[in-house]
């Protein structure tokens, strides 16, 4: 039993030499194929793409003065100043909402003169000035009858203010908690 055990061993010890021998050598194998197919795209991208040899060469004062006066003739080295922004202006119906990043908002403008937000809460003169300007609310009757539309490009807001025959406080007398805002 003995002469079975070490029969057994030195098959068992054989069999794991000769796999540690077998992986290291295909391992060192595939390896060196990875690295010769890496080495000959880049040689192959070497010879369609050529690294420059050296630096251009400076341009002289003459070609930068006739290259700087080509730009100059084409426009290139005017300072552009941004166009400037204008103030609020009243916008046809069809106009109103068409500009892609701009707010919508709608505001009421009651018999008594009050400008309200979307919300009913009462503006103040310089609110009504920043957003649709005191001279949009003489624009009824342009367009509609009953409502003005103005883009403020400031604020990237077009507004729809709509006219309410009423008077303010009569919409305090229906909601008296507008009245503490």
């Amino acid at each position: 039993m003995n002469k079975g055990l070490a029969i057994f061993v030195s098959f068992t010890a054989g069999g794991a030499v000769g796999f540690a021998a077998a992986n290291k050598l295909l391992k060192d194998k595939y390896e060196q194929l990875v690295q010769d197919e890496i080495d000959s795209v880049k040689a192959a991208f070497r010879k369609e793409h050529p690294l420059p040899e050296k630096k251009p060469p400076k341009p002289t004062e003459k070609e930068r003065r006739a290259y700087s006066q080509y730009a100059a003739n084409l426009g290139y080295t005017e300072e552009k100043k941004p166009a400037p922004i204008q103030a609020p202006h009243v916008i046809s119906p069809d106009e109103f909402g068409d500009q892609d990043g701009y707010d919508e908002i709608s505001l009421t403008y009651y018999s008594d003169g009050t400008v309200t937000d979307d919300n009913d809460r009462a503006m103040d003169e310089d609110e009504i000035e920043e957003t649709i300007g005191k001279d949009s609310l003489t624009h009824f009757g342009e367009y509609e009858d009953d409502s003005v539309f103005v883009r403020n490009d400031r604020l990237k807001v077009d507004y729809e203010i709509l006219m309410d025959q009423r008077s303010y406080a009569d919409v305090l007398r229906e909601k008296p908690y507008l009245a503490n805002n």
